[in-house]
């Protein structure tokens, strides 16, 4: 069966790429410039898998490896790789010209100060990392008491301590480290690169974590980074930048780390969440049925007040069960926005599948929304407030909207919508969601076609006046 999945494919054996042999005609006086310089010195990440890393035999590899490795052979130039203990190394080897240039960063103001930057060679993403049981991020402004941990020196920890100061930065050596703070709890949330993030979270197996966010605005930009001093080298590997081709950056992407988007639909999990939603509504639908019968007994046993307290006592036990399943149904709604929101970054270039998956989010949005609806609608209010009668009705009218629509049942209203009173909202909606179920059963035993309700709001002497009525018989 297909799914909708993240998938990680570690790719062995070399990829041919078709235009590797492509060469950039260069200027004499830029062909003289790499023989008069010899090899081009370049520091790297040592550690930053699947982008880049200086493996146990002392060779750069990774995505970036493959990408400058293609750029420089295009424009017929040499590499010497500079080997550093870390990433901030790399940095300080950079600054006092030890290295000509660095592989794979993003710019910054800073590291402007004494680089200049090729176009950029690899775009990506960036998303936030949190434990499963963390809120999804759309705002990070909106955060307080939160922190954020990175490893050190990188671009994304600048422009997070500058546009976000309410998140506290918490720094580690490491990108596994940073990571693994967010894994134990001791952070509450890491910004990565997509393709970084679903690397470490599928190898390592950390499947309490997940993708919570991200922000459009800060993507990584990868150029290859020069020192100043060396403008004409920056002028010649632009020219070997501008060769390469989105099936290129793909194919040695998909060598070393795919995410893969499966373009199927699990029809399990579809079916299982369907069914939930389903089950939720048949409570709700039984619970209303079994609280009239409850209520009429209790009229005939007990006094008009005692009747008031024993209803708003077991409405607010609906309320507490119908929270409880709602919870419940949350996690994998997440879990399906999380995975469209990958599927909608990653299919930039086919409109139809990111159609596709904004339609889903779409859906899952309505779905939470409804869901966090059903959390508060047998919660009884504590203080009469005002509120448009014709609001409360629509309320109704959604939670039974489904079951309309399988019994083909069609509604027509024409209500005033600014027709305001003080009083319970909750009141009304209850009221109107007993009457609608009572003329949607009289439709389905007595009238097999044709079958409609019509919903009036008006205002009549000083008072509201609500008018359902149907064609199966009378309510």
């Amino acid at each position: 069966m297909k799914a909708v999945a993240l998938g990680l494919l570690i790719l062995f054996g070399t990829v041919a790429y078709a235009e590797e042999a492509k060469q950039v005609p260069l200027t004499p006086e830029e062909r003289r410039y790499l023989v008069e310089n010899g090899p081009v010195t370049m520091c790297v990440d040592p550690d930053w898998v699947p982008f880049e890393r200086i493996n146990d035999k002392g060779v750069h590899e990774g995505i970036a490896a493959d990408l400058v490795r293609l750029v420089v052979q295009r424009v017929g130039a040499e590499l010497r790789l500079v080997p550093t203990a870390d990433w901030k190394e790399s940095l300080a080897f950079s600054k006092a010209g030890k290295c000509q240039i660095l592989s794979f960063l993003n710019k910054t103001p800073k590291r402007e100060e004494w680089l200049s930057f090729t176009e950029p060679i690899f775009y990506d993403p960036n998303v936030f990392i949190t434990r499963v049981e963390h809120d999804f991020i759309a705002d990070p402004a909106a955060l307080s008491d939160e922190n954020i941990t990175f490893p050190e020196g990188t671009a994304m920890e600048e422009h997070i301590r500058k546009r976000y100061p309410n998140l506290a930065v918490i720094i580690t050596r490491t990108e596994g480290e940073a990571i693994e703070a967010v894994e134990k709890g001791k952070a509450d949330m890491t910004m990565r690169s997509l393709i970084v993030a679903a690397y470490t979270i599928r190898k390592e197996g950390l499947f309490n974590l997940k993708i919570a966010g991200q922000l459009p605005d800060l993507q990584n930009r990868l150029s290859i980074g020069v020192i100043k001093e060396a403008a004409m080298l920056r002028e010649i590997l632009d020219k070997g930048v501008a060769t390469l081709t989105p099936r290129e950056r793909e194919q040695i992407a998909n060598r070393h780390v795919s995410i893969e988007v499966v373009r199927g639909v699990d029809y399990r999990l579809i079916a299982e969440i369907v069914a939930a939603f389903v089950l939720l509504l048949g409570l709700i639908y039984l619970w209303n049925r079994r609280l009239r019968s409850e209520v009429n007994k209790a009229v005939r046993q007990i006094e008009a007040q005692n009747k008031i307290i024993l209803e708003k006592t077991r409405k607010a036990a609906m309320g507490d069960m119908v929270s409880v399943i709602a919870h419940q149904l949350k996690q994998p709604l997440s879990g399906i926005g999380a995975m469209a929101a990958v599927i909608e970054d990653e299919e930039e270039e086919n409109p139809p599948i990111r159609e596709q998956a904004e339609k889903i989010q779409e859906q899952v949005q309505r779905m939470s929304a409804t869901i966090d609806y059903y959390r508060t609608f047998f919660k009884p209010q504590k203080n009469p407030a005002p509120f448009r009668i014709a609001e409360g009705i629509r309320r109704a009218l959604e939670l039974l909207q489904p079951q309309f629509n399988v019994a083909g049942i069609e509604v027509v209203s024409e209500m005033d919508e600014n027709l305001q009173v003080v009083g319970f909202v909750r009141d009304v909606e209850q009221a109107a969601l007993n009457i609608l179920n009572n003329a949607k059963d009289a439709l389905i035993a007595n009238r097999p076609e044709g079958r409609r309700i019509s919903i009036s709001l008006k205002e009549e002497n000083g008072r509201a006046l609500i008018l359902f009525r149907d064609n199966g018989g009378g309510i």
